[in-house]
């Protein structure tokens, strides 16, 4: 049984994975359709915020400017933090929800055209306050799918779907400022637009796989190996397999 362990292990080794291969098995698809969908529209949404302070004309570029760089520091700081403590799905479906949130009252709050400059009023402070916040909650899911990744992923597939997510995701930012010109061109916000598109991924939020302090996986669940018992009163083996060995 040693022998045949060690060789299913070594044959293990030597096999090659490609990206054809993350949607080969049912088990790595689902998570990499989740992961490419949460990954697109939150890095989207990171740089979609950059995009569209332009289009927050009324408001000082550098009162955006300075308040997007302190969410940024305050971001980092509190995911050093609340990443340890929290769990990786609960953590998800809470940012995107703020986020939503912060992102509807940019349909409803308009600075007006003749608020005080450099004095600002209060819509165009709620306006700096509600991008600081999508900001932040937006900065905390980009970097935990980082996490996630490497912690969902099994050890042969883990750099492929690292690396197949990462490009899903730098796709968003190539079509954020044909978005932010779409809904400037149709007299709505750009940030509330983002908000928008961002809620449908609440939904493969909730499929998500929790990861936190749990080992990582070794194998992939459709191949991986029977479990072997000894019974010691007659010295049988009884192989009991709890996953499918073959898709």
């Amino acid at each position: 049984v040693d022998q045949s362990t060690e060789q299913s292990q070594a044959k293990a080794k030597k096999e090659t994975y490609t990206y054809i291969d993350l949607f080969k098995y049912k088990s790595l698809r689902n998570l990499t359709i989740i992961i490419s969908v949460l990954f697109f529209l939150n890095n989207s949404l990171y740089f979609g915020t950059t995009f569209a302070v332009p289009y927050l004309s009324s408001i000082p570029t550098v009162y955006l400017t300075v308040a997007l760089s302190i969410s940024e520091g305050a971001g980092a700081l509190f995911a050093a933090y609340i990443y340890p403590l929290t769990k990786r799905k609960t953590l998800t479906i809470a940012c995107h929800i703020v986020c939503i949130l912060a992102c509807i009252p940019f349909l409803f709050i308009e600075v007006p055209k003749d608020c005080p400059t450099p004095g600002l009023c209060w819509q165009a402070w709620t306006q700096i306050i509600l991008v600081s916040i999508v900001r932040i909650t937006v900065l905390l899911t980009t970097t935990l799918f980082f996490i996630y990744c490497n912690e969902v992923y099994p050890t042969p597939v883990r750099s492929i779907g690292n690396g197949f997510t990462n490009i899903i995701s730098r796709l968003g930012p190539a079509i954020v400022p044909l978005y932010v010109h779409f809904s400037a061109d149709a007299g709505i916000n750009p940030i509330f637009m983002f908000g928008l598109a961002i809620a449908p991924a609440l939904i493969p939020c909730f499929f998500m796989k929790e990861t936190k302090n749990l080992p990582l996986p070794d194998e992939i669940e459709e191949k991986k190996a029977p479990a072997v018992s000894f019974d010691k009163d007659d010295s049988t083996i009884s192989w009991q397999s709890t996953e499918k060995v073959t898709e």
